[in-house]
């Protein structure tokens, strides 16, 4: 009778036939690259929040430029003219006059005025 043959098994390093295929510096390793990946996740996450504030903040500053001293009606930037003593910002493109808060008090002078002072002031609260 012949000898029974037995296959050649090869054994890899890492490789226990009796236990699979389960190394256990394998898994140590890929639970360190999922924290390594949590933890860059995270710093990631919060540097990309600051930079989209940073992009906010600097968009607000630009419309803010942009939109100060402009005209509300045509988008012209206003020119500062003397009148009656009191710089009224004006549109040099339509001509319209917008008064802070304040100027036109400044304008009419005290509240108790004449009768063209009080129907003055009656039209421009009638607009509002």
């Amino acid at each position: 009778m012949e000898p029974k043959k037995h296959p050649h098994v090869s054994h890899k390093a890492g490789e226990y036939p009796l236990f699979g295929k389960h190394d256990v510096l394998e898994a140590l390793h890929l639970a360190e690259h999922a924290q390594e990946e949590t933890y860059f996740h995270k710093v990631n996450q919060a540097l990309l929040a600051a930079l989209r504030q940073q992009d906010a903040t600097e968009l607000e500053q630009a419309l803010r430029q942009y939109a100060q001293m402009r005209c509300p009606h045509c988008g012209e930037p206003l020119q500062e003219t003397p009148y009656h003593h009191v710089r009224v910002p004006e549109c040099p493109r339509c001509s319209g006059i917008w008064l802070d808060k304040g100027t036109l008090e400044k304008l009419l002078g005290p509240k108790e005025g004449n009768w063209l002072q009080r129907l003055f002031e009656a039209f421009l609260l009638a607009d509002v």
